[in-house]
């Protein structure tokens, strides 16, 4: 008998949770579980996968770190869903999302979003049986990163990005503080920039420019 919360691969696939193994043999298996002062360690009954997800204090970033000797690649998808509760009443309707070469999100214009910055690992753009625009699973989009033999990336969750008054809402005190920090691609920060810059720089490239701007903008009711 199942317990009832597998996820399966393939066309039986049920749910998609963060950080799931898309190999079948790992997919629904008991990991070793191991924690630490900020992080939790995973290791496959084989001892062939090992992760270790971190989250810092004061942030909303996991960050996954793979070890990998099965001799292949290892797929891992991240099931996206901001704003459940709004997902449940409107569907995709208020979904965008924004690809940069080395992050992709999905953000809820009723606030919410989920981004994975791909560090060492890569996007698979067309996961297997992942269904139209990755979305065949209940209130998910589901995004693939694989990596070897080790391999690193980030998950940000509901980390106050462009909000930078702290008051849960994306409006035109964030914009002024945004405009005040924009300087463009590989431009040195403006004197007149008082905002926390890991605020702002959606794409983690340590400048703000417009690729920043075009993510501010998929958050925020403003009409431009």
């Amino acid at each position: 008998s199942e317990p009832g919360e597998e996820e399966r691969v393939g066309t039986s696939a049920s749910r998609c949770s963060t950080f799931k193994e898309m190999n079948a043999a790992y997919v629904d298996a008991s990991f070793t579980v191991a924690l630490g002062a900020d992080y939790i360690d995973l290791t496959s009954p084989d001892g062939k996968i090992h992760k270790r997800i971190t989250l810092p204090d004061g942030t909303g970033t996991l960050a996954a770190d793979y070890s990998n000797t099965t001799g292949g690649n290892e797929y891992v998808r991240i099931g996206a869903s901001p704003n459940v509760a709004d997902l449940m009443l409107h569907g995709r309707d208020n979904l965008t999302t924004n690809g940069a070469p080395d992050a992709y999100g999905v953000y809820n214009s009723a606030g919410g979003f989920v981004r994975v910055r791909f560090g060492t690992a890569s996007l698979n753009a067309t996961p297997a049986n992942a269904g139209f625009e990755n979305r065949n699973l209940a209130l998910t989009q589901q995004i693939e990163v694989y990596g070897g033999a080790s391999f690193a990336f980030d998950v940000d969750i509901n980390t106050g990005m462009f909000d930078t008054d702290a008051d849960g809402d994306i409006d035109s005190i964030d914009l002024a503080d945004f405009e005040d920090c924009l300087g463009g691609p590989d431009a040195t920060i403006p004197t007149g920039c008082s905002a926390p810059l890991r605020l702002l720089d959606w794409d983690q490239d340590n400048d703000i420019d417009l690729q920043d701007f075009r993510a501010y903008q998929l958050t925020t009711d403003i009409t431009f």
